[in-house]
């Protein structure tokens, strides 16, 4: 069985090698994926998750290799799942949540676990992979998700809920001035229809008398 890590960088130690007659003097590694590396103690970082085989060659003070007898290690590097709790969520006061995280995956494993924790005054803790809840009061909520894969490894995503103020309606009468407004009446003018013919040498006029009605 190959040795489960959850992290892409994996520390090899070989203090645990000996020489019964002579001292170890340079420590080779092949960690598998074509990388090669020097030293009692060695940090590697492996691009992709997958199974490798890394490989300790020891050599002592009398230039004797250990080339047949080194020491082969089979890791196994684990791919952590993706929580993906949802997106963020806009309601009304009273209003219900369904939250849902069965988008979250694991590419070469299962998720085992679904564990959510709402921010309401205190954290309400879920294990389950779908849940709802109702939200009373107004303001800002953080929920969060955290999934485990069968290896043990985990990891996390959250969401935001506003739950909105509800609006408040305001009605404002506005009385206007009570001031009376006066009628003006405007004359008319009137023509009469009485006409005056004077005489007068060589013309002849019409005078034509206007009146001023009420």
């Amino acid at each position: 069985m190959p040795e489960v890590v959850n992290t892409s960088q994996v520390l090899f130690d070989a203090s645990a090698s000996s020489d019964a007659d002579d001292a170890i003097i340079s420590y080779t590694w092949d960690f598998g994926d074509g990388s090669k590396g020097e030293g009692r103690t060695v940090e590697h970082v492996y691009p992709l998750p997958g199974t490798y085989t890394a490989q300790l060659r020891v050599t002592d003070a009398s230039g004797c290799a250990s080339a047949v007898q080194s020491t082969q290690k089979e890791i196994r590097v684990n791919a952590p799942p993706v929580a993906d709790a949802g997106s963020d969520q806009i309601i009304a006061p009273g209003g219900t949540v369904h939250f849902d995280g069965s988008r979250s995956l694991d590419q070469d494993g299962l998720i085992t676990s679904f564990i959510w924790q709402v921010q309401n005054q205190k954290y309400k803790q879920y294990k389950a992979e779908k849940f709802s809840h109702r939200f009373e009061q107004p303001g800002q909520y953080q929920v969060g998700l955290t999934v485990v894969d069968n290896d043990g490894a985990s990891h996390s995503d959250s969401l935001t809920v506003t739950v909105n103020s509800p609006p408040i309606a305001r009605m404002q009468t506005l009385l206007g001035s009570s001031r009376a407004r006066k009628s003006c009446l405007m004359p008319r003018a009137r023509l009469m229809r009485t006409a005056v013919s004077l005489p007068i040498t060589g013309i002849s006029a019409t005078t034509v008398p206007v009146k001023a009605g009420r």
